[in-house]
């Protein structure tokens, strides 16, 4: 699981949001290149619909957000004959705004408030309402607190995004249409976001989702159901761990996906 790709060491400052949500392109070049020299093989998740080999070890890295950073991804990805899934929140992209953590993080950090103390603000945020979160926000710092600082902390335009879709090495995922913590919605609202978001992904890039990766790791059994409802079948959780061989066995849906961060 990655969200942001630093470009340099240097980009990875406060300036440009919340400092542990990235790796830099040659980390992530390096990752690639480890699977592969290695004969690992890179899976998309509608891979974990099917049988796999239990011999070969399998990989399937995922974006979360959608982040223009992610773009660094592509070259990376074809010279390693790579595949990673970005998972998109779409009226990010549709509206062009920062997302609130690293609005939130780079304005605390500006006060000179220590960063161990801004995350665990960041952490209790988390378990608001997408309207309070910004309500907060900008009653804090003002109308333009969402605005992006630089292409580091902004998420792509639609044609950036339509440009990564259309790679080979790439599939598009759902991450709800505003970054929602799914539990704290009611079933219309929970299957509200995901039409639009859905909806959104299909009318602009022709691309019909198969997994959803629940915004903040959010999720349970209610949330898993009414997913499962609107048809998606690979759904990505913040739970650490490997699915070993075993459990292969080409099921119709995996809902509970476990990642391992690389940052």
């Amino acid at each position: 699981m990655l969200h942001k790709l630093y470009p340099e060491r240097g980009d990875v400052s406060a300036a440009n949001g919340t400092v542990s949500e990235g790796v830099t392109v040659d980390q992530f070049d390096e990752l690639l290149r480890y699977h592969r020299s290695r004969g690992h093989v890179f899976l998309a998740p509608e891979d974990l619909l099917r049988p796999l080999d239990p011999q070969q070890v399998h990989v399937l890295i995922t974006f979360d957000d959608g982040y223009a950073s992610n773009l660094h991804a592509m070259e990376p990805l074809a010279r390693h004959h790579g595949m990673a899934t970005f998972h998109i929140s779409t009226e990010h992209v549709a509206g062009g705004l920062a997302f609130w953590w690293d609005a939130l993080y780079r304005e605390r950090i500006a006060q000179g408030h220590a960063h161990d103390g801004v995350m665990e603000e960041v952490r209790q945020w988390k378990d608001l309402r997408w309207e309070e979160q910004e309500e907060r926000l900008h009653k804090a710092f003002g109308p333009d607190v969402l605005i992006p600082r630089s292409d580091l902390d902004r998420p792509m335009t639609l044609e950036e995004l339509r440009r990564l879709a259309a790679a080979p090495e790439v599939r598009i995922g759902d991450h709800t249409h505003r970054h929602l913590s799914l539990p704290l919605y009611r079933d219309d609202e929970v299957l509200n976001s995901l039409r639009r978001s859905s909806t959104w992904l299909r009318d602009h890039l022709h691309v019909e989702p198969v997994s959803l990766a629940y915004p903040y790791g959010h999720h349970d059994e209610r949330v898993r159901t009414l997913a499962q409802d609107m048809g998606y079948r690979v759904g990505f959780t913040y739970d650490k761990g490997r699915i070993m061989a075993g459990s292969m066995h080409g099921r119709g849906q995996w809902m509970d996906v476990p990642r391992n961060s690389l940052t």
